[in-house]
């Protein structure tokens, strides 16, 4: 039953919805997506950069290394957390604005993280793990969807 069901909906998207387009704009459509997608992904990989900023960090205010690692999961318990909110931002809104929301989280996250540092370890986890890390999880999750 299912099957007659995706060979139906395929065949619809065959008959209607691909006629429309030209394969040209197929074409012009996905290198645009893939011209967007790629530096995208590579700005939000920089959350797993962790540990080049850790040596630094730890050594200009001696923090211990523990308190640093830990920095990097709850960074990574926001990634989670985002990637679950992610889908229904984008289901309530365009796309379009999901992303800003995740760019605009995850530019206050490493902006506030690079100014505000020397205030303490309790900065790192807020901004670097939490708001870095959710606006990298709703970016991700909304990116490769």
């Amino acid at each position: 039953m299912q099957n007659r069901v995706f060979s139906c909906i395929f065949i619809v998207v065959l008959r209607v919805i691909l006629p429309t387009m030209s394969i040209e704009s197929i074409k012009r459509r996905r290198l645009l997506y893939l011209c967007v997608a790629t530096p995208s992904l590579l700005v939000l990989g920089l959350l797993y950069a962790w540990s080049i900023f850790a040596v630094p960090l730890g050594a200009q205010f001696n923090w211990d290394r523990s308190a640093l690692s830990q920095v990097y999961s709850v960074s990574m318990i926001a990634f989670c957390l985002g990637s679950l909110t992610g889908s229904q931002i984008a289901r309530v809104f365009s796309v379009k604005s999901t992303i800003v929301c995740a760019a605009v989280l995850l530019a206050i996250g490493f902006a506030t993280t690079a100014t505000l540092a020397s205030w303490g370890i309790g900065v790192l986890y807020l901004f670097y793990g939490v708001l870095a890390g959710f606006g990298c999880g709703i970016g991700y999750n909304t990116i490769v969807s």
